[in-house]
């Protein structure tokens, strides 16, 4: 943990690379982990994520690669989807299991899709659902968090009006002691709180970026790729501790001043 210094006011700092139990991390500014091809230099082929487990992302059709853009955030570097047909399948990982989860992404929407919901990331599909999960956007006003925990019934949690291109750092947790989900939109309260069961819930089919989720069992159909930029996610298979996630705000916040939250004593 650092700790630093702002007008006699010290903030506390943690790597989110420094907590336990992270299980994903991606930080689009950085350049390692992306193999980067096309005229332009800027195609992402495959990306390994930096949590320290190596999931590969990869596109293998060059049409479909989504692109690492620069001084887009605060100076700093993202993956940009284009909303037609850009996707990064990283295959089956992260699946829920029996555990609890906190997850942190950095993203903006830049322009909807068709009528079917379309989002950053997800694993599963609505036609084999238990276990499936995904933020996503509905309207350029309504997000949802989706997470199918018993096999047909969903659990979406409607969030605060939100606007198309505009940056947000969403937090959704799956808490298996208190057995409640719920989201956080800027470090903000936990919007919900749904109920979740208990079971061990699993899904062979990919944890993807560019999608809201797969249609079927296979591609998302193009009604539910995503448009937008995406700059940082961090995963943890555990419910961050307070002082873990003031420390993980407090770095973002130093890493991206413009994001819309304050720093945290």
């Amino acid at each position: 943990m650092q700790t630093i210094y702002k007008r006699a006011t010290s903030y506390s700092i943690v790597n989110p690379k420094d907590v336990s139990n992270l299980m994903f991390l991606l930080d689009a500014d950085n350049l390692n982990g992306f193999t980067l091809t096309g005229t332009g230099g800027d195609e992402v082929s495959q990306y390994i994520e930096r949590s320290g487990n190596a999931y590969t992302g990869s596109q293998t059709t060059a049409a479909n690669r989504p692109k690492r853009v620069l001084n887009a955030l605060d100076g700093k570097a993202v993956i940009r989807f284009d909303g037609t047909n850009d996707t990064l399948s990283f295959g089956d990982i992260l699946d829920l299991q029996s555990t609890s989860w906190t997850r942190i992404a950095i993203y903006k929407t830049t322009a909807l899709n068709g009528s079917f919901p379309s989002g950053p990331y997800s694993k599963g599909s609505s036609s084999n659902s238990t276990g499936t999960w995904g933020i996503f956007y509905f309207s350029s006003t309504v997000m949802s968090y989706y997470l199918n925990v018993n096999g047909g019934t969903s659990e979406s949690v409607a969030l605060p009006a939100t606007a198309l291109n505009n940056w947000y750092t969403m937090e959704d947790i799956i808490n298996r002691s208190t057995l409640t989900a719920g989201v956080s939109v800027n470090k903000g309260a936990y919007q919900s709180n749904r109920s979740v069961g208990n079971s061990n819930f699993n899904t062979a089919l990919p944890f993807m970026l560019g999608t809201g989720y797969l249609v079927s069992d296979s591609n998302p159909n193009p009604s539910v790729y995503w448009a937008g930029d995406l700059a940082y996610m961090a995963f943890y298979n555990k419910i961050l501790s307070a002082t873990e996630r003031k420390g993980i705000y407090n770095y973002l916040k130093r890493k991206y001043p413009s994001l819309n939250f304050s720093y945290e004593i």
